[in-house]
C-alpha cells in the first residue's frame, strides 16, 4: 500500500509505526487462532499408531483363531 503524501519527517515514522502495530496485532490474532487450534485437534501420528496397533491385534486373532480351527479339525 503506497500512499503518495508530501515527504514529512516528522509523520513519516508516526504513520509506519501505525501500520507496523497493526500488521503486529495480526500477526499476533492468526497465530493464536492457530495455536489453540491446533491443542484443539488430536495427535493424528497417535491416532494412526493406534490404528495399526488395532489392525495388527485383530490380525493376531484371526491367525489364532483360523489356527484353532484347524486343531479342531484335526
Amino acid at each position: 500500500m503506497v500512499l503518495n503524501l508530501p515527504y514529512n519527517p516528522g509523520n513519516f515514522f508516526t504513520e509506519n509505526m501505525v501500520y507496523a502495530v497493526a500488521a503486529v496485532a495480526v500477526f499476533l490474532i492468526i497465530l493464536l487462532f492457530l495455536i489453540r487450534r491446533g491443542r484443539n485437534k488430536p495427535d493424528r501420528k497417535i491416532l494412526q499408531m493406534e490404528d495399526k496397533e488395532k489392525t495388527r491385534l485383530l490380525r493376531q486373532v484371526e491367525a489364532l483363531q483360523s489356527e484353532k480351527e484347524t486343531l479342531e479339525k484335526k
